[in-house]
């Protein structure tokens, strides 16, 4: 038969292996939580790979054609270089017509002036 004693112990040990089982279903509530969220992060793992081989695959489809653009840009300078040098080349062929034509100028005025001077000591 049971005596006090033998109940008492029985209680507690029922009621402290009711403690541990609200415990463990905490614990299984938190791990549940858990797994949900590590599903959820996998998901978005996911998602970012996805999105990260698509940017990767952009960057090698565009790297030729920046390779192309440097190119042209290199060559443009290159033609630039040669447009100011010919406008710079042009300038000074300007400024040489321009006392070329001012020694014209002068000397047309100068037979002018000695023709002017001749009629005047014919009349």
């Amino acid at each position: 038969m049971a005596t006090d004693a033998a109940i008492q112990v029985l209680t507690e040990r029922v009621g402290n292996a009711l403690d541990d089982l609200k415990e463990m279903k905490g614990q299984i509530s938190a791990v549940q939580s858990a797994l949900i969220v590590m599903a959820t992060m996998q998901e978005k793992i996911s998602h970012v790979d996805s999105k990260a081989s698509r940017l990767s695959l952009i960057a090698d489809d565009t790297k030729d054609q920046i390779a192309k653009l440097q190119t042209d840009v290199k060559h443009q300078g290159w033609l630039w270089k040669l447009v100011g040098t010919g406008l710079l080349a042009c300038l000074g062929v300007i400024g040489w017509a321009s006392t070329q034509y001012q020694s014209f100028y002068d000397l047309i005025t100068r037979v002018t002036i000695l023709e002017r001077l001749m009629n005047v000591g014919q009349k």
